[in-house]
C-alpha cells in the first residue's frame, strides 16, 4: 500500500497515515483523498510508481467512492449485507447435505431464490 511505501511496512506512521486517508475518504469522498495524494512528493521511483497507481485507481473509481453522499442517503458503506445475503441465498441452499447440482440446475434454483427474496413476482 501507499502508506507502507511512504513510511515503511508495519510502522506506526504508516498506520496513522492510512487511518487519516480513510477518514478523508469516508467523510469527504475521493476528491479529498485525491487532493491528499496530489500533495505528496514521492521520495524515490518505487514510491512514485505506487503513488501513480493509487492516483489512477482513485480517479477511475471516484464516482463509486462518494461515501458522504451514500451515507446521507442512508446506504450501507460496507459489504456485510451483500455477503450475508450471498451466504444465505447461495451457500445454505446449494450446499445442503447430499445436494448435487448441474450448472443449469443451480442457476435456475438461484434465480428462483433471488426472485423470492426480492419480493418480485415469479411470473415475468
Amino acid at each position: 500500500s501507499l502508506a507502507h511505501a511512504l513510511f515503511g511496512e508495519g510502522t506506526a506512521m504508516a498506520a496513522r497515515w492510512a487511518d487519516f486517508a480513510l477518514i478523508a475518504l469516508r467523510y469527504e469522498g475521493a476528491a479529498s483523498l485525491l487532493a491528499l495524494l496530489a500533495a505528496i512528493t514521492p521520495p524515490n521511483l518505487t514510491v512514485a510508481a505506487v503513488l501513480a497507481r493509487e492516483r489512477q485507481y482513485f480517479r477511475s473509481h471516484q464516482a463509486r467512492m462518494d461515501y458522504p453522499a451514500f451515507h446521507a442517503q442512508g446506504l450501507s458503506l460496507g459489504s456485510g449485507a451483500v455477503e450475508s445475503a450471498g451466504k444465505h441465498l447461495v451457500q445454505l441452499r446449494m450446499k445442503r447435505a447430499g445436494a448435487r447440482w448441474s450448472d443449469e440446475g443451480a442457476k435456475g434454483v438461484l434465480a428462483v431464490q433471488c426472485r423470492l427474496a426480492s419480493d418480485r413476482p415469479l411470473a415475468a
